[in-house]
């Protein structure tokens, strides 16, 4: 299997997995906007939230007979929310709650993919901008 055909069947998870898309949905009336290595100068329209974006940070090959290769990406993710929920008895931004939501949706869906060894989580980002919510998570991927 190639880096091309590892990053095609995780969009292609991202996009299809049936618990993503229902939180979606639910909560926000669409699918996910999946995309890849997205353009810091010209960020996606809020309006298109939630998005989910993989950015390849690191792509290691190994000189040995068995051709392990190794991907590190950052996912990351982003909601626009400006409702309230009740969360642990009290009212919050809701936007603070699904974006972890979303994360574990994503990771969930990642590691269900049949890329390889999937590992997440190493480094977990959250910013939050009401209405505009975000959270990055490492993901590593094994395979040969």
């Amino acid at each position: 299997m190639t880096s091309v055909e590892i990053l095609e069947r995780a969009l292609v998870a991202l996009g299809n997995n049936a618990p993503l898309l229902a939180w979606c949905q639910e909560h926000y009336r669409r699918a996910p906007l999946v995309d890849f290595d997205p353009d810091d100068d010209a960020p996606k329209n809020p309006d298109t939230y939630p998005l989910i974006e993989i950015r390849e940070l690191a792509h290691e090959s190994e000189n040995a007979s068995d051709q392990t290769q190794v991907l590190g990406w950052v996912v990351g993710m982003a909601i626009k929310d400006d409702r309230k929920t009740t969360f642990a008895g009290c009212e919050r931004p809701a936007g603070k709650i699904r974006i972890r939501q979303l994360r574990l949706l994503v990771e969930a869906a990642l590691k269900s993919a049949a890329l390889g060894k999937v590992q997440t989580g190493g480094t977990v980002e959250t910013e939050n901008l009401h209405p505009l919510y975000a959270a990055a998570t490492t993901v590593q991927i094994t395979f040969k």
